[in-house]
């Protein structure tokens, strides 16, 4: 079963392109509208200055090229934290006071004016912000089901009944484990200990029984579903996670973080799909065998 595991995970990293396309687009997407609201905004921001500026005489050329250039003297290695900065209003409206030399009492009504229109220019970047992370999920997410038909496609092919069926029994045994685990923790405080034994184990013998069900109806079930097979299911899926995490740490240390941090996401959505199916695998590959010995 391990070797048949490891085979199906590096076999299926063959389709890394797959969900990495998919969140590329679904970044992409979100990149649009979180720019487009930056340069909505800073647009925004430029009207409502020369409006309220509408009296003095300057070059608002100028003014902003400047507002632009100490911006890029910040510390943007913490975003996040510049960008609230700035939209607090007070490094704004000094730049702004220093440039034009306004006294104290300019300053102070510019200030209040200039954080009113920045509390609007913060919703717009919210939404912006907001539209991205929506976008960026949905490309994990795209990324998730469209690489998963590839994975079944290359180990365990499922017709419309049998994949209704997984779904059913998927659904029955997943409700029943979370039920009993809740349960032995509300009546034994040692419960979370036995629980992730017990979990590990009832998971191992519920992937076994349903693919048992599914492709294996002509095998003895002891065969199929017993302890040693339990375990060395769930000895796979470790490896397959150790692996898949060595390769995250070899792609940090060889790369950038962005770089990195796609490709991670990419193997670790392998590494769940194909661990999700090799008892099915396993017991498909077993009743092929099967079959073909009774032929023979």
């Amino acid at each position: 079963m391990i070797k048949l595991s490891l085979k199906n995970y590096l076999k299926c990293l063959a389709h890394i392109f797959v969900p990495l396309g998919c969140i590329f687009l679904g970044v992409l997407f979100g990149a649009h509208a979180l720019f487009g609201a930056i340069a909505e905004q800073t647009a925004f921001v430029k009207e409502e200055i020369a409006g309220i500026l509408s009296g003095v005489e300057t070059d608002f050329d100028q003014l902003w090229s400047y507002v632009i250039a100490s911006a890029r003297e910040l510390k943007w290695d913490q975003p996040l934290n510049t960008v609230k900065m700035l939209l607090q209003g007070d490094w704004l409206a000094e730049k702004i006071g220093t440039f034009l030399g306004m006294t104290n009492e300019q300053y102070a009504q510019f200030l209040v004016r200039i954080q009113t229109v920045l509390v609007s220019v913060g919703e717009g970047l919210t939404g912006g912000l907001t539209a991205f992370c929506v976008w960026a999920a949905l490309g994990v997410l795209g990324g998730y089901f469209v690489t998963a038909l590839f994975v079944r496609r290359s180990t365990v092919k499922r017709g419309f009944w049998k994949f209704f069926g997984a779904a059913l029994l998927e659904s029955f045994f997943s409700t029943t484990l979370i039920a009993f685990t809740v349960w032995l923790l509300s009546v034994w405080s040692p419960g979370a200990i036995i629980s992730l034994a017990v979990s590990m184990l009832v998971f191992g013998f519920v992937a076994l029984y349903e693919a048992y069900l599914l492709h294996g109806r002509e095998l003895k079930l002891s065969k199929v579903v017993n302890i040693k097979n339990c375990y060395l299911l769930q000895l796979s899926q470790l490896l397959i996670m150790l692996i898949s995490f060595a390769v995250i740490a070899v792609l940090f240390a060889a790369t950038n973080f962005l770089v990195a941090l796609a490709i991670g996401f990419s193997v670790i959505i392998i590494a769940f799909l194909v661990s999700n199916v090799n008892a099915e695998s396993y017991v498909a590959n077993m009743a092929e065998a099967e079959r073909a010995k009774n032929v023979l």
